[in-house]
């Protein structure tokens, strides 16, 4: 496993109308069950991962998109690494 790093994203179907985020709520469940340490805020989710785990964690994301029949999507993603150095998810000043 490689270093630890940052990865904010945001999953935005395009074309589909729903009001109750079930597309959001099953990918935060296939967030849940990666196993990697994650976080929920308002406007993006960022988890903590080697960069291999959130490629994986992305790939399964899209596939939810292929399973749930979403035709167009966007995801705003994010990376932040440090040279040979773990970094978590606690408060960071």
């Amino acid at each position: 496993m490689g270093t630890i790093i940052h990865a904010g994203f945001q999953l935005i179907p395009l074309q589909t109308i729903d009001p109750e985020y079930s597309l959001v709520n099953k990918a935060i469940e296939v967030i849940k069950a990666s196993g990697l340490s994650f976080k929920i805020t308002p406007f993006e989710t960022v988890v903590a991962g080697s960069f291999e785990e959130v490629q994986a964690l992305l790939s399964s994301i899209e596939q939810l998109t292929k399973e749930q029949s979403i035709t167009e999507w966007i995801i705003q993603l994010r990376l932040h690494g440090k040279l040979n150095t773990d970094l978590s998810l606690s408060l960071e000043v």
